[in-house]
């Protein structure tokens, strides 16, 4: 008997869904385990809904977490954890390990991506918005004010628009005139970007999520290059690198993360065609 067990994944949202899920579901893919374990943070499950139905849960924030240690970037397994994953199976399993590491996650390009979400043909929502609202790694530079969110959202008071705000609470401000659907759970979050118009926000893990929703996103960032991806800027991420299904993305890199509400506002409107 042949066991994968993959993880833990203690990183970030983005790369999680965007290089990590789709290798291990290539590895899986192309080998044949009898049963597959998924180490990964609680809420995820659905990432992995294809491929497995065993998980064991870690908080993807912290280094030293129960059945796995955070060595150098690069999360294994502790060897009682291991011994324990065992003692369900017979004697003659085999476990293979599969751990996130540089080569994984940057250069690796053995990756099966899937559509998310389920779509109904009507739309749930014309406007979604990803408020981001945190301060993780001194990044609160990249948050768009609240009061620009909720005056955004205010233009659209007195009309047949209907707009919801995503995201994680204390990660994500909750806009005035919108439906608050913080904290939704993932599959339910991905069947709403899977029937809505279009998603806004400032460059994030939601916003990639989008893509592979094929839910057309207007996203803000920078124009810096980033080692992680090859040297490249995040319109090249956006546009082509991470986005397999080729979803329809528009980038405003020439703003340093604060666009005018006025730029925002008049994209929408003509996007759309109100």
């Amino acid at each position: 008997m042949n066991v994968l067990l993959s993880g833990p994944w203690v990183g970030e949202f983005g790369w999680e869904i965007m290089k990590w899920v789709p290798f291990v579901r290539y590895e899986v893919e192309n080998n044949k385990y009898d049963d597959v374990i998924i180490c990964t943070k609680h809420g995820n499950e659905y990432l992995y809904k294809d491929i497995a139905k065993n998980f064991i849960y870690v908080n993807r924030s912290i280094k030293n977490i129960m059945g796995c240690k955070y060595n150098n970037m690069n999360p294994s397994f502790k060897e009682d954890e291991i011994e324990n994953i065992k003692s369900r199976y017979n004697k003659k399993t085999k476990i293979t390990i599969l751990s996130p590491n540089n080569e994984t996650l940057v250069s690796n390009n053995k990756l099966k991506y899937i559509k998310y979400g389920k779509v109904d043909k009507i739309y749930k929502y014309d406007i979604l918005i990803h408020a981001r609202s945190t301060n993780n790694l001194n990044s609160n530079f990249k948050n768009w004010s609240i009061n620009k969110w909720n005056d955004f959202a205010l233009f659209y008071k007195n009309k047949d628009i209907k707009i919801g705000c995503i995201g994680k609470k204390n990660l994500a401000y909750v806009v005035k005139n919108t439906d608050n659907l913080l904290d939704i759970d993932l599959e339910t979050l991905c069947n709403i970007m899977a029937n809505s118009r279009i998603i806004l926000g400032p460059s994030s893990g939601p916003m990639h999520l989008a893509s592979l929703c094929k839910l057309p996103h207007l996203v803000w960032t920078d124009k810096i290059l980033y080692g992680g991806i090859g040297k490249k800027d995040n319109r090249y991420r956006y546009e082509k690198l991470w986005n397999p299904f080729n979803t329809k993305c528009w980038i405003m890199d020439d703003c340093n993360w604060n666009p005018h509400l006025t730029d925002i506002a008049k994209f929408v409107r003509n996007y759309l065609m109100i």
